[in-house]
């Protein structure tokens, strides 16, 4: 596998800064966070980042970020043969050790001091770091389907009782980057997305049954009329009894 480095340039920037307009490279470009939280946008596709996160962006390919809080960055574009490794439009999370930032303050540290060979050397690095991806883009989609997983959990067993902390620890995660991947996958975090599920499946009832609202609460999940009857309102915008009572309950639109 033959690479070689284009550019790299490290740059930070203020809350809610956004550069200037989509644009793209002739090269692959690869975009570290090293701290910040914002949006990097791949050619359609939105993805939240925050420390730590890595955009793999391939050749020709419009691509554009926005920060919402202060940022610094890491840019490096460079070609290579990709016979042997192959790198798609992604956003990937470093190790804990953080091994892609190690090796991109190495090529910095190269290129600042141009020692004897520090081209090789910068090559070299570049070898290791297209390596490094790989194996994180291995990694990250053996975590979407933990993710699933834990999805389609939640999904067979909503009206039980759900420990979102052994879900977190079955997906490999902590709890609040397991909160966060949950969210950016499936649109609502963990909690929110296990009392949407109670709220449909009691609104079924509601409609189909004759169960008394207390029976529904229990079947449902919630712990007790008062739960349920607070948070059916919360996000039905009525009361379940008001609900089961109108006309408009038993429409094929809910």
């Amino acid at each position: 596998m033959e690479g070689k480095l284009e550019f790299l340039f490290y740059t930070s920037y203020e809350d809610l800064s956004k550069p200037p307009h989509p644009h793209k490279h002739n090269c692959y470009e690869l975009v570290y966070y090293i701290k910040g939280k914002g949006k990097s946008t791949i050619g359609a596709i939105d993805h939240n980042y925050f420390d730590g996160s890595i955009a793999i962006i391939k050749p020709g390919i419009f691509h554009s970020e926005t920060h919402f809080e202060a940022t610094e960055v890491i840019y490096i574009g460079f070609s290579y043969d990709n016979s042997t490794i192959k790198l798609n439009n992604a956003l990937l999370k470093d190790t804990p050790s953080k091994n892609i930032l190690g090796i991109l303050y190495k090529m910095k540290s190269e290129i600042i001091n141009k020692n004897y060979y520090y081209e090789l050397k910068l090559n070299a690095l570049l070898k290791e770091i297209i390596i490094e991806l790989a194996r994180l883009n291995e990694k990250s989609e053996v975590g979407n389907e933990w993710l699933n997983y834990v999805l389609n959990f939640i999904n067979e067993n909503f009206y039980h009782d759900i420990d979102l902390n052994t879900l977190a620890e079955i997906s490999g995660y902590s709890y609040h980057r397991f909160r966060h991947l949950f969210k950016e996958n499936f649109g609502l975090s963990p909690s929110k997305y296990i009392i949407s599920k109670r709220i449909i499946h009691a609104k079924y009832l509601l409609q189909n049954t004759t169960l008394s609202i207390s029976s529904i609460a229990i079947e449902s999940g919630f712990y007790d009329n008062c739960q349920f009857s607070n948070l059916f309102k919360k996000y039905v915008g009525v009361c379940p009894s008001e609900y089961r009572n109108s006309k408009g309950c038993f429409s094929s639109s809910e």
